[in-house]
């Protein structure tokens, strides 16, 4: 029976994982199934994310440690430069959406009394779609903080034969987008007409 007890902790999976980074530079120098003290600085991670960086899917210099948005706050977690790469706001093909347009292809409905994004394609442009017009690609919304577009709080992803078949509905994730005079929202297809409405209830003072 010791024997057995023994085997059993042998595969035991720690419930906590870190990347250790340099303080200096915010890069990863290892990943630990253990807090490494000889490194002063570390941010706990999930176990996929540890696991992807261990077996080399991910590497080290794919992540930097900075802050991140997590249930609603500011904490210091990895950063996915990838990401970054994808909302490079230094690139013209972003396009700001941040009025309401006369014939938009894409609405976006900002609804705080329900605390939901809402976006919702045009007939036009469904029908520019079902002519083969448009190509299914997959459309990204990018929402910052208003005044700093390197601070990604969030982003938004989903194909547009999603969008064209129905509304797409989705809840807010973060307490800066219960405020829409915090935030910034950009799309990466800028070829396509947007137009942002802002839908208040009368004790709303944005």
């Amino acid at each position: 029976m010791a024997r057995l007890k023994k085997l059993k902790n042998l595969v035991e999976v720690p419930s906590k994982f870190y990347a250790h980074y340099d303080s200096v530079t915010s890069e990863i120098v290892s990943v630990n199934n253990f807090r490494n003290l000889e490194c002063p600085s570390a941010v706990e991670i999930p176990f996929d994310t540890y696991e992807r960086l261990l077996i080399g899917k991910d590497k080290f210099e794919d992540f930097y440690v900075g802050v991140v948005v997590e249930n609603g706050n500011l904490v210091m977690g990895l950063v996915y430069r990838k990401l970054l790469l994808e909302h490079n706001f230094n690139n013209r093909l972003l396009s700001w959406i941040d009025e309401k347009t006369e014939s938009p292809e894409i609405e976006i409905h900002w609804d705080g009394a329900n605390q939901k994004w809402i976006f919702v394609a045009s007939d036009e442009f469904r029908q520019k779609y079902y002519d083969n017009k448009v190509q299914s690609l997959e459309l990204a919304f990018f929402i910052t903080l208003r005044g700093d577009p390197n601070f990604l709080i969030r982003s938004i992803n989903f194909n547009l034969k999603k969008l064209v078949m129905d509304w797409t509905i989705v809840d807010f994730e973060t307490k800066w987008e219960n405020n829409i005079n915090l935030i910034s929202i950009t799309s990466n297809l800028a070829s396509l007409k947007y137009s942002l409405t802002v839908q208040k209830t009368d004790d709303q003072n944005y």
